[in-house]
């Protein structure tokens, strides 16, 4: 539970008059997905910090992330919704995730705040925006080195072709 995320957030919140900013961790993220609502009320968030600090206790920081991993939503293609990191690599690469390159990380790791927003297959210019932000972060805090980052960044998105609806028989 990051306390400093989350007054940032409520401050933030109180500004505006509406719960407009979350301030949640990775763990916190996992409990509401597996266990609570997407109601933006500070009861839920208050019970989503107790069962973060809770899972936090129980399981290692790689088993969350391990358990984060297989269940967060990467977006949509066509009819398709897309959970976790396997899924994701299949969807946008064709690829398992240990197949993928660092930019195609950096585009994953990128759309998650967004899926839909971020779409690469609907928003490529967005995503690809993205993509290089992250990349950047990623060279700031000595993940990679400029030289990789410069080489990423001139990857092209290369997606494999989008599922379109094609009638309301798809749904």
């Amino acid at each position: 539970v990051d306390i400093q995320g989350i007054a940032r957030a409520f401050w933030k919140n109180v500004k505006v008059g509406k719960i407009a900013q979350g301030g949640s961790t990775l763990t916190q993220q996992l409990t509401r997905n597996l266990f609570l609502t997407p109601e933006k009320t500070y009861s839920r968030k208050l019970l989503e910090a107790v069962m973060a600090l809770y899972l936090e206790l129980r399981f290692s920081k790689k088993e969350i992330l391990e358990l984060y991993l297989t269940r967060i939503y990467f977006g949509q293609n066509g009819k398709t919704s897309i959970f976790g990191l396997a899924r994701a690599a299949k969807e946008y690469f064709k690829k398992e995730p240990a197949d993928l390159t660092l930019p195609e990380c950096a585009l994953l790791a990128g759309i998650l705040r967004a899926p839909n927003f971020y779409s690469p297959w609907l928003y490529r210019e967005r995503a690809r925006e993205r993509r290089d932000l992250v990349l950047a972060l990623m060279r700031e805090q000595n993940f990679i080195n400029a030289n990789e980052e410069q080489k990423a960044k001139k990857h092209s998105l290369s997606l494999p072709q989008f599922k379109h609806f094609t009638s309301e028989m798809d749904y």
